[in-house]
């Protein structure tokens, strides 16, 4: 978007900073926070706050820097207000709400969160930032984000100096598993009642046991994609209810008995197409 499609849309975008003003605090953070969404609007490459003060027209780097780093305005709960204007703004009534990966590649190693590992923009393991976040999606109707939370890889949690430079929040030292991150987020959105049918989510997330164990013991329903090398077996299936008399105890149920072979996911996925 050019200067003077950005100046067509201007009433728009002041209309969209104003649902936040209480959230922002002070006029000066709204008129920064105004001006910092312009410019990520706004054509251009780079999305530094740097070339993209100098793009705007009464951009001035440091008081957006001093905005987005040091302003204490309370991101979790701004996202809350923003989840709360969609589902208004949208009517929702009953939809699924989708666990996906945003990814952001970058070419530094100062952004928070930046390190080598997979990038769903590029389809390859890459230097990016990685956002954890639930989406909503009702049919016929368009599809947008809930809440997000940026992952912290152990690279960084790792390092308190690091952190500290970064200016991190003392709340996210701790390494967290981007399972338990969703999981996290989950909890916040069904706090809010935020009206929804199922869960949904792909393999990334979908052969971990913890996430699908935590799940169920909210009794919530889910869909989740495997990847097609995994076995399962139905849910009706006899168990082993005798205990280990020597050994450790067992971690997972046993089937009782053991010349029963699990179902391919592959083979299963084949079979039910031919239905």
């Amino acid at each position: 978007m050019d200067l003077e499609q950005l100046n067509s849309i201007r009433e728009q975008l002041n209309e969209w900073i104003n649902v936040f003003k209480a959230n922002l605090g002070r006029s000066e953070r709204v008129h920064w926070c105004r001006l910092y969404i312009a410019g990520l609007i706004l054509e251009g490459e780079r999305k530094s706050i740097e070339p993209m003060a100098k793009r705007l027209p009464g951009g001035n780097e440091q008081a957006i820097q001093q905005f987005v780093n040091q302003s204490p305005w309370d991101y979790a709960a701004l996202q809350q207000q923003l989840a709360k204007h969609m589902a208004q703004s949208m009517g929702v009534k009953k939809g699924v709400l989708v666990l996906d990966d945003t990814s952001l590649p970058k070419k530094g190693k100062f952004s928070v969160g930046v390190a080598r590992q997979y990038c769903g923009a590029l389809g390859k393991i890459a230097n990016c930032q990685s956002i954890v976040t639930w989406h909503y999606c009702e049919k016929g109707k368009e599809h947008f984000p809930i809440l997000g939370e940026l992952f912290l890889p152990q690279s960084w949690t790792k390092s308190k100096k690091r952190m500290q430079v970064a200016k991190v929040p003392k709340a996210r030292y701790k390494f967290l598993k981007k399972w338990q991150l969703a999981l996290q987020l989950l909890d916040d959105i069904l706090k809010k009642d935020f009206p929804y049918e199922a869960l949904a989510y792909d393999a990334g997330y979908g052969e971990k046991r913890e996430l699908l164990g935590e799940l169920d013991k909210r009794q919530l329903t889910f869909v989740a994609q495997i990847p097609e090398n995994h076995s399962f077996w139905p849910i009706d299936i006899p168990l082993n209810s005798t205990k280990n008399i020597r050994g450790r105890p067992r971690k997972y149920p046993e089937v009782a008995d053991r010349n029963f072979k699990p179902f391919s996911a592959k083979k299963q996925f084949y079979l039910l197409k031919t239905l």
